[in-house]
């Protein structure tokens, strides 16, 4: 998507993987027992539109 970097847990950085946050979202729904793979990753898309919208970004 972009050159975005996120901060790791242990201090690292990382690029923005949207692909990561889809995954993320698909293990949840799987535990509640949704299987609707287009769902998730629609809901991914939409959480990584969010990010990169600069009204949403903390200066």
């Amino acid at each position: 998507m972009s050159n975005f970097g996120v901060i790791k847990r242990d201090g690292s950085r990382a690029e923005f993987e949207i692909q990561r946050i889809i995954n993320a979202i698909k293990k949840a729904a799987s535990a509640v027992n949704i299987s609707d793979e287009f769902y998730c990753h629609q809901i991914g898309q939409e959480v990584g539109n969010e990010i990169f919208t600069p009204s949403s970004r903390r200066d």
